[in-house]
């Protein structure tokens, strides 16, 4: 009975190419628990080959009990699957769908996308993160909810420096959701931002969490920024004078910098797992952001909100660095509460500066970078990869590291300095009991 309605059914529905990152792809697809495969090979039918691509194109998971497609108006006929056509799985009998219009219009309404902004860090997040929370109602105009979760749209808006609306060291994806869909409006999406899941994208236990987000009705969709290695070592390594405490020169940091590597892993996983991702090279599009931001949404132009500071969590001048430095030698990192945070929250616009470095450090650590992102390149579009540039050019952009040029430190500056020092002195003061 089955084998007459299946010479008898009309050809298989051949839907169009499912949109993908535009990375080519690699090897050893995921298959584990999640994907079909592709089926029906005897027809020369191209089908749905996964859940994965079902949920990137935001449609349910949901699956008929008796063949395993996703639930929709579909025929009787079926036809077993050939042997080793759904690898890791046995064979099954599969369902032609027969009215695609109504299934995916269904289903579409019954999915939410959680849009999650991973950085990485020193591409722009702070400014993008500020954008987002000044824009939080407008958002909701559009069915889409950026909740403010951590407390911290204040200084979002204000331009200071922030980490998002989530904290993802904290809790996992699924809790912070959790927490995000009271204040989400029926049937509206998500947007989370955090540099911290960059991180989380290079481990595969995040990628076990995503089963969790899906089965709270919610497709991921990341959009990730790179930036060229030698502009974000730079900007890197201040971060981590001005916020990690550290004194290490620069010439040493370079030697344990390969954030090309890390990236590699986060597309393997991200391929891995079929999740759909966007990626940008910052150091390309630096004055484009929102409108990257606005198009990765799915909003019209203009949408987001230009915040009032353009530059959010600068670098630092040369004096700025070597001072910072000299504190966290004697008080470590919660110096910064009354150095470099001060200075770069109320002086966004200074022009940062470059760090002292040695020929030999310089070039070695570009002709390290030329063999990691000749590894990581070929899987990143072709328009926003990695660049490194010739060391005889590159020094010309920095000290020496037996320059001894003065310290310059503007009026402004000195003021800043006087009053958060003072006021921290002051507040010491305070505490301590009278003798």
């Amino acid at each position: 009975m089955i084998a007459s309605a299946c010479r008898s059914a009309p050809a298989p529905l051949l839907l169009p190419p499912f949109p993908r990152a535009s990375f080519p792809q690699r090897s050893s697809p995921r298959l584990a628990g999640r994907s079909l495969h592709r089926f029906l090979p005897s027809t020369g039918a191209g089908w749905l080959s996964s859940e994965g691509d079902l949920l990137r194109r935001g449609l349910s998971p949901r699956r008929c009990p008796s063949c395993l497609l996703p639930s929709g108006l579909h025929s009787a006929s079926r036809q077993e699957a050939s042997p080793g056509t759904a690898k890791g799985f046995p064979s099954r009998r599969l369902c032609f769908i027969d009215s695609p219009s109504s299934f995916l219009d269904g289903a579409k309404r019954s999915m939410k996308t959680l849009f999650l902004h991973a950085g990485h860090g020193k591409t722009g997040s702070s400014f993008l993160q500020s954008s987002l929370a000044l824009s939080a109602d407008t958002l909701l105009q559009h069915n889409l909810c950026y909740p403010d979760l951590i407390g911290n749209f204040a200084a979002a808006r204000a331009g200071r420096i922030t980490s998002g609306n989530i904290h993802i060291l904290k809790k996992t994806l699924p809790t912070w959701l959790d927490d995000a869909r009271a204040l989400a409006p029926a049937h509206g999406s998500l947007v989370f931002s955090n540099e911290h899941l960059f991180g989380a994208i290079r481990e595969r236990d995040f990628f076990e969490t995503l089963d969790d987000v899906r089965s709270r009705g919610f497709t991921p969709r990341i959009l990730l920024f790179v930036r060229n290695p030698l502009d974000h070592a730079v900007s890197y390594y201040q971060q981590r004078i001005k916020r990690s405490g550290s004194t290490a020169d620069f010439g040493t940091f370079l030697e344990s910098y390969d954030v090309p590597a890390e990236m590699l892993e986060a597309i393997d996983l991200l391929q891995e797992y079929e999740i759909e991702h966007r990626l940008f090279n910052y150091s390309n599009h630096r004055a484009d952001l929102l409108a990257i931001a606005n198009a990765w949404l799915g909003l019209p132009d203009s949408t987001l909100a230009l915040p009032e500071r353009t530059t959010v969590n600068r670098s630092l001048t040369a004096a700025e660095m070597a001072l910072q430095m000299a504190f966290n030698r004697y008080l470590g990192s919660r110096s910064s509460v009354f150095v470099s945070d001060p200075l770069c929250d109320q002086l966004p616009g200074l022009k940062s500066e470059y760090p002292a470095v040695s020929y030999d450090a310089l070039a070695g650590f570009l002709t390290r970078m030329r063999h990691s992102v000749a590894l990581t390149n070929p899987h990143m579009p072709p328009a926003e990869r990695y660049v490194v540039p010739d060391p005889d050019e590159a020094i010309r952009l920095f000290p020496g590291c037996d320059d001894e040029s003065p310290l310059m430190f503007t009026r402004g500056q000195v003021e800043i300095l006087a009053r958060r020092i003072a006021r921290h002195i002051k507040d010491l003061e305070s505490r301590t009991p009278a003798s």
